[in-house]
């Protein structure tokens, strides 16, 4: 919050839990909310914390490399899973049945994300290399989707300062 840059922030609000794309928004520094603390890498799989009934899970796009996320998400590393099947699977009714039993609060649930490890995954070790053939290219065209959205959104934006400057 001292720096004099920007960076990218991403809440709840963020992450599409249909599509497990994630989305930001530049952030300057000294304009950061106290829950701007965790960083994110290409690939991690952010779970909310807050209200998971909603299933709001997504996958860090490659655009979004070092950005910074709300500490009202888990930030799962899969290392022995594709991060999209990882997504999907935490996303299904079996899953969310086992990290709903931690719920904590009522008008407010939310769970710890210490909780998530211990959730066993719908699917055999056999079929995670079927799922993975599918869900690599697809996983890459939507990075690559989202950094040509980041690009756009930069050159139109440096071009309408650039209008209302001239």
């Amino acid at each position: 919050r001292r720096g004099d840059g920007s960076f990218h922030y991403i809440e709840i609000a963020d992450v599409d839990g249909l599509s497990c794309d994630i989305r930001s928004k530049p952030l300057k520094c000294d304009q950061a909310p106290s829950r701007a603390r965790k960083p994110v890498r290409a690939g991690d799989v952010l779970v909310s914390t807050v209200r998971p009934e909603r299933r709001t899970i997504g996958v860090v796009p490659r655009s979004l490399d070092g950005a910074i996320c709300s500490t009202g998400f888990a930030v799962l590393r899969p290392k022995q899973i594709d991060p999209l099947v990882l997504a999907r699977l935490l996303q299904a009714d079996i899953s969310n049945a086992q990290i709903l039993r931690n719920n904590s609060g009522i008008a407010y649930p939310v769970i710890d994300e210490t909780c998530l490890p211990d959730v066993v995954l719908p699917i055999a070790p056999a079929d995670l290399n079927r799922a993975t053939a599918v869900s690599e290219p697809l996983l890459a065209a939507k990075s690559r989707v989202s950094e040509l959205e980041l690009a756009l959104g930069t050159l139109l934006k440096d071009l309408l300062e650039r209008w209302n400057q001239g």
